[in-house]
C-alpha cells in the first residue's frame, strides 16, 4: 500500500501513515483524523484504553484520538501507545502502563512545557529538538520526577517499587515531590530512587545485544523493529523514536546513527529514503556487551523519491526462548538494498516541527 499523508490544520498533528496490506482496518487510508487540542494518541499495538479528563468510563482507544490535559491512557499486557504533543515531542507508553497527561503548554515557536504522570508502568520520551533546549518534558510519579530539555529519556514506576529513570541523550534532572534535586543524569545513565534511600546511579542498556545503523550521504535511515515500531528519521529529516532504549542521533557532519536493542533474531528492516540524488554509505554493526560482533557495509547512489530496503536477520546463541535482555548475537545476514514502496508503522508529525528549519 502506498504511504498516505493526511494534513490537519495547526495546531494539530500531521499523521503520516505507512502501512502493510496486513494492517488493521482502523488505520485505513480514508480514516479522518481530527485536529488535536493538546496531543494526539496513536495505538501502536495491542489493547489501549483512553479515559477523558473528568470521566469515569474508559473507552477503547483509536489512533488519531485527541488528548487533553487530564486524559488518561492505559495499555494492556501487550499494548503500546504513542502520545505526540503539539511541539513534536513524543511519549511512548509501554505495555501494562497507566499514564495521565498533566501539562501540555506549547508557546508556538518559543517554548513548550509538557508533563506526564506515570501511575504504573514505563514510558519513553523524545524531546522535540527543534526548540533548541526550550522544550521541557517531565515524567513524574507521585514521589519523584525526571525532567529534560532535549534528548531521549524514560521512566518507570512499578507498584510499590522504586522510581527508575534513564537517558540515552540529553541531561535529566531528578527531583523529589518538593522540587529538590536529587541527581543529574548524563547520557547513558540510569537512576533508581527509593524513599528513604539515596539515589543509585549506573549505566543504562536494555539489551546486551544491540544493532547500529550509521549512514552518510543524502539519505535518511529508518529501522523497523520486528513488531513494527520505528526508530530513525523520516524524509523530512525529523527524528522518530518509538523504541524504548534506542538512540537516534544526527551528527555534526550530517551523518545519521540509529541504535536499537537487538536481543532477538529479527527481522529488522532498514529503510533508506534519499532526500536528493547522490552517493551514500550505510554501515550495519552488531554488538554484544559493547564488543563488535559483525559489521557489513553497503554503498550506492540514491535517487530522490526511490526508497530502499534491506533486511537484517541475526543469529543468536542459545534457544529462541532466551531472554532478549541477555541474549547474545553471534552474527547476521544483511540483504542487498532494493527499491521498496510499502512501509510498516505509523508516524505522527507536528506541523510546528515540520515548519522548523532542518539541520
Amino acid at each position: 500500500m502506498m504511504s498516505a499523508v493526511r494534513r490537519i490544520p495547526p495546531p494539530g498533528a500531521l499523521i503520516l501513515t505507512v502501512l502493510l496490506a496486513t494492517s488493521a482496518p482502523t488505520l485505513a487510508q480514508d480514516q479522518t483524523v481530527p485536529a488535536s487540542t493538546a496531543a494526539t494518541l496513536t495505538v501502536l499495538s495491542g489493547r489501549v484504553e483512553h479515559t477523558h479528563a473528568g470521566a469515569s468510563q474508559a473507552v477503547t482507544a483509536t489512533s488519531g484520538t485527541d488528548l487533553a490535559v487530564g486524559d488518561r491512557v492505559v495499555t494492556g499486557p501487550k499494548g503500546r501507545a504513542l502520545i505526540t504533543f503539539l511541539d513534536g515531542s513524543t511519549v511512548a507508553v509501554e505495555p501494562a502502563s497507566d499514564v495521565t497527561v498533566r501539562q501540555a503548554d506549547v508557546d508556538g515557536h518559543e517554548a513548550s512545557r509538557l508533563r506526564v504522570l506515570v501511575t504504573i508502568g514505563t514510558v519513553w520520551a523524545r524531546v522535540a529538538g527543534w526548540l533548541g533546549g526550550r522544550a521541557t518534558v517531565t515524567i513524574q510519579s507521585n514521589t519523584y520526577s525526571a525532567t529534560a530539555h532535549d534528548g531521549l529519556i524514560g521512566a518507570q514506576q512499578q507498584r510499590e517499587g522504586p522510581f527508575v529513570c534513564w537517558t540515552r541523550a540529553g541531561i535529566v534532572e531528578v527531583s523529589d515531590s518538593s522540587g529538590a534535586e536529587l541527581a543529574k543524569l548524563q547520557p547513558g545513565g540510569k537512576a533508581t530512587l527509593t524513599p528513604g534511600h539515596p539515589p543509585v546511579t549506573e549505566g543504562f542498556s536494555v539489551n546486551q545485544s544491540v544493532l547500529e545503523v550509521a549512514v552518510s550521504g543524502p539519505v535518511q535511515p529508518l529501522v523497523v523493529m520486528p513488531d513494527e515500531r520505528l526508530a530513525g528519521f523520516v524524509k523530512q529529516g525529523i527524528e522518530v523514536n518509538q523504541v524504548f532504549g534506542s538512540l537516534t542521533a544526527a551528527r555534526a557532519d550530517g551523518s545519521r546513527v540509529v541504535e536499537v536493542p537487538a536481543g532477538v533474531s529479527g527481522p529488522f528492516i532498514l529503510l533508506l529514503t534519499p532526500v536528493s540524488d547522490g552517493p551514500y554509505t550505510v554501515t550495519v554493526v552488531g554488538r554484544y556487551r559493547g564488543a563488535e560482533v559483525y559489521r557489513q557495509q553497503r554503498n550506492g547512489v540514491g535517487r530522490r523519491g526511490q526508497q530502499l530496503r534491506a533486511d537484517v536477520i541475526q543469529t543468536m546463541a542459545g534457544p529462541p526462548s532466551t531472554d532478549p535482555g541477555t541474549a547474545r548475537v553471534t552474527g547476521a545476514g544483511v540483504s542487498a538494498l532494493r527499491p521498496e514502496i510499502a512501509r510498516p508503522g505509523l508516524v505522527v508529525l507536528s506541523p510546528l516541527e515540520l515548519a522548523a528549519p532542518r539541520q
